[in-house]
């Protein structure tokens, strides 16, 4: 008689933390909470904010139809706005839902250079993909994908696009300095508290007035962002010099066709 032992297993690894934020917004936070925000009409928000990345996306208040039928005057995330500074190059780059392509901001010149770009492309550790409707920023810590997609039912003069949004981090460590509306919730070691949530059951009209509540430090004001071309807000990370660890197995994720920045150093 043999005696087989069984295999010892390794245990699995950490998954990637990451978070959504879809529709009218529904978000998923890294910490596996969920909640609900309206934010403010045109509003910018800071939705992420780490050493040298600050990610703020506009709310706008809009009216709109569900099937059931029933009307809805929630909001929708339409802009977003990805200041970064890579290697003494501070730039801005804005998305609007309301139209293709995006717009790059070069802040190390005065007045500020403004270029419209449809292509992607790379600078240093900083890859910007875009394919139609379809926009992706990857770093050595980070990946925001923000994808273009319709309003359906839309009662808003002029209001037919919004944005969805994953973030994932490339840690599986646990991260400290970082912060935002979602940022929050990738710190090392983040208590989980389910956020408040706006009630569509057995209604024919509803108004959102949810603001993440439970979930966010502090109340949702204090992340509002005053000018985009700065990431100063009440928890801003976007100084902080202290390091985290992180992998770089899926470094570049992001298309790289075109190289553009070197025309603007």
């Amino acid at each position: 008689i043999f005696n087989v032992s069984s295999p010892t297993l390794l245990p699995p690894s950490p998954p990637t933390p990451d978070s959504t934020m879809v529709k009218d917004p529904h978000l998923k936070f890294a910490n596996g909470a969920t909640a609900d925000f309206r934010g403010l009409n045109n509003t910018v928000f800071n939705i992420l904010s780490y050493p040298n990345i600050s990610f703020s996306m506009k709310t706008m208040d809009v009216s709109f139809l569900l099937p059931k039928p029933m009307k809805v005057d929630g909001s929708f995330f339409t802009e977003a706005f990805f200041l970064l500074n890579e290697s003494s190059q501070k730039f801005l780059l804005h998305v609007d839902a309301s139209m293709p392509g995006f717009e790059y901001y070069s802040l190390n010149t005065m007045p500020t250079k403004k270029i419209k770009r449809y292509k992607s492309f790379e600078y240093y550790n900083v890859y910007f993909g875009v394919k139609p409707d379809y926009y992706e920023l990857s770093t050595l810590d980070w990946v925001i994908t923000v994808l273009r997609k319709p309003i359906y039912n839309s009662l808003t003069a002029n209001m037919n696009w919004r944005l969805d949004t994953r973030i994932r981090s490339k840690s599986k460590y646990g991260i400290r300095n970082v912060h935002g509306i979602v940022g929050q919730t990738f710190q090392k070691d983040r208590k989980y508290a389910e956020g408040k949530k706006d009630n569509y059951s057995e209604k024919t009209y509803v108004k959102t007035s949810a603001q993440a509540e439970g979930v966010i430090d502090g109340t949702y004001t204090d992340y509002i962002i005053n000018n985009v071309y700065k990431p100063d807000y009440k928890y801003s990370m976007f100084e902080n010099s202290s390091k985290n660890e992180y992998s770089e197995n899926d470094k570049k994720t992001a298309y790289s066709d075109e190289i553009v920045f070197k025309d603007f150093e």
